[in-house]
C-alpha cells in the first residue's frame, strides 16, 4: 500500500491530491484511508444537514446540544484521522489548535 500526499479541507470536506487555497491538512495516505476520510467528511455535512434541519423546527424536543453532539463527534473523528495520517507539521498545527 504506497502512501502519497493529499490535502484535506474540512470547511469544504474536500481531499485533493494537490494542494488548492482552500485545503488546510496535508496527510500522507493510501486509497482506503481516503476514502474513509471521505466517509468521514460526508458524516460531518450528514450532520450539519440535521443540526440545520431540526434547528429550524419550531418545536423541537432536541436541546441545543443534543442537536449539535452528532455534529461534534464526526468533527472530532475527523481531527483524529488528519492527525493520524499528517505530515509532522499537520501534527504540530493540530497539536497547537487544542492546547
Amino acid at each position: 500500500m504506497v502512501k502519497q500526499s493529499y490535502y484535506v479541507s474540512i470547511q469544504h470536506r474536500t481531499i485533493q491530491a494537490e494542494p488548492v487555497e482552500t485545503s488546510h491538512w496535508e496527510i500522507l495516505a493510501t486509497k482506503e484511508e481516503v476514502e474513509h476520510m471521505s466517509y468521514l467528511l460526508g458524516e460531518i455535512g450528514d450532520a450539519e444537514t440535521d443540526v440545520l434541519r431540526e434547528g429550524f423546527m419550531m418545536f423541537t424536543p432536541q436541546t441545543n446540544e443534543a442537536l449539535n453532539a452528532r455534529y461534534q463527534v464526526n468533527l472530532n473523528a475527523v481531527y483524529s484521522e488528519i492527525y493520524r495520517l499528517g505530515t509532522e507539521h499537520t501534527k504540530a498545527e493540530i497539536k497547537r489548535m487544542w492546547k
